[in-house]
């Protein structure tokens, strides 16, 4: 998570938008739990944030963990 986190800082920085004030950072879901993670280790900044359902665990449906998760390879 940390990598993710780290990776969009560098997204943002190469977009020269680190330093702009003129922009909203999104992120649903997953893009919510990277955005939050960031910003509690410092390496996401932006002027306005906007998490929708940040996922607070890794979830999957039971009948997916019985059937398909046994045929997938290592």
């Amino acid at each position: 998570m940390n990598q993710k986190a780290k990776d969009v800082g560098v997204a943002l920085k190469f977009l020269e938008l680190n330093g702009n004030n003129d922009f909203i950072l999104m992120g649903p879901c997953w893009g919510g739990a990277v955005i939050l993670q960031g910003l509690m280790t410092k390496t996401i900044t932006a002027p306005s944030i906007v998490t929708i359902d940040p996922m607070h665990r890794l979830w999957y449906p039971q009948w997916m963990l019985n059937y398909i998760v046994p045929i997938l390879p290592v």
